[in-house]
């Protein structure tokens, strides 16, 4: 069993490892139960460098992380990935100017898993103030072709005043969420 990659950019990302053989054994169990398995490949952080320097490390480790990921996978026979970090995308403000090649390399380690890759949308909130836009992510790739389907997380603030939503209350709501889904099928 081989040690989680460990994190070297100080307390700027807080992303607890889980263990391996406790990964193993969940995607075991669930595949035993005939459950599909797909790995979301996740990196938590609060703050953000700067420097190229820092981001060249941050990369590094984002690429190291999906190999890890990718290679269990690839052992324990899931079904898909999901590449749910954000660092500088290529058409963020303030991206390196290798933060295109440096996705393509991320992509590229996922997509040698052989398994169908995604990356993660973000979540979806239904209260932002334009109706009609892509949740960030989306809108600032430039590898979007590389990917096979897209995972799509519903960040369900919609009702935090109010716990007990009529029917009418949700439709409205969830209708700026599908009506975001449409946007995003038809790009």
């Amino acid at each position: 069993s081989k040690s989680p990659p460990q994190y070297s950019l100080g307390e700027a990302i807080n992303c607890p490892s889980y263990p391996d053989a406790a990964l193993r054994e969940h995607i075991r169990a669930f595949k035993e139960a005939g459950f599909k398995v797909l790995i979301s490949i996740q990196l938590c952080q609060e703050e953000w460098g700067s420097s190229d320097e820092w981001w060249r490390q941050w990369y590094q480790q984002a690429q190291r992380v999906t190999k890890y990921h990718v290679d269990i996978a690839k052992e324990e026979n899931a079904d898909a990935l999901v590449i749910a970090f954000a660092g500088k995308l290529p058409k963020e403000d303030n991206a390196p100017s290798f933060a295109s090649k440096e996705w393509a390399t991320i992509i590229d380690i996922a997509k040698s898993s052989g398994l169908p890759v995604s990356f993660s949308s973000g979540a979806w909130g239904a209260d932002w103030p334009d109706p009609h836009a892509l949740p960030h992510p989306l809108a600032l790739t430039d590898f979007m072709d590389k990917l096979d389907f897209f995972d799509v997380g519903i960040h369900n603030t919609l009702f935090l005043d109010n716990n007990n939503p009529t029917q009418e209350e949700i439709d409205s709501k969830m209708k700026i969420m599908f009506n975001r889904l449409e946007l995003l099928h038809n790009l």
